[in-house]
């Protein structure tokens, strides 16, 4: 292993996260193989750039794409959120579709923003986490963009908010016309 700071895999790595907040009884299983493994293996996947060959607990080889811990830096979590604005929806369930890099290139309609900043609010736990144990050359989690919602103006149950002054400003106000150029209006 490594002698810098986070000398691991990142798929160790992941794998000692999960054995912390289940052994703390912080998640059920559920949320480990549903929720934070898929997520979780999804960003390994996007960010290394080769597969390693490992042997699971079936005591089987397989190759997996991994990288090690220190070596995730800003680069990669810009890379990893570009991803999930193009990152398809269920694509675990299609037939032909290996991985991550797999997914990303297939062409499907992406999934919803909302679920991408859902994804992104919980790798930022696990790197927050990461981080607190050491286990990063540096602290990441706040390179992350959030979902900035306003809950003054957040009035219905669906989560939609109006527009906000700065906001139609921005769609509806143009640059004014030349003086001496055209002359014509438009709504």
């Amino acid at each position: 292993k490594s002698r810098k700071a986070g000398g691991m895999w990142l798929s160790d790595l992941v794998q000692a996260f999960a054995d912390e907040k289940l052994a703390t009884k912080e998640w059920g299983p559920n949320t480990w193989t549903q929720t934070f493994r898929p997520l979780l293996r999804d960003f390994r996947e996007i960010v290394s750039k080769a597969k390693r060959t490992i042997t699971n607990k079936d005591g089987v080889e397989e190759q997996i794409w991994d990288i090690q811990a220190y070596e995730i830096e800003e680069l990669h979590l810009q890379t990893y959120t570009e991803a999930m604005w193009k990152f398809p929806k269920n694509y675990g369930s299609i037939k032909g579709i290996a991985d991550a890099k797999q997914a990303l290139n297939s062409g499907l309609p992406p999934q919803k923003r909302e679920n991408a900043f859902k994804k992104l609010r919980m790798l930022k736990t696990f790197l927050g986490w990461a981080h607190k144990k050491k286990k990063l050359s540096e602290q990441l989690d706040y390179l992350l963009p959030t979902e900035k919602r306003d809950k003054k103006r957040d009035k219905s149950k669906d989560g939609y908010q109006p527009w906000t002054d700065v906001e139609l400003k921005k769609i509806f106000e143009r640059e004014p016309y030349p003086v001496d150029g055209y002359r014509f209006w438009t709504p």
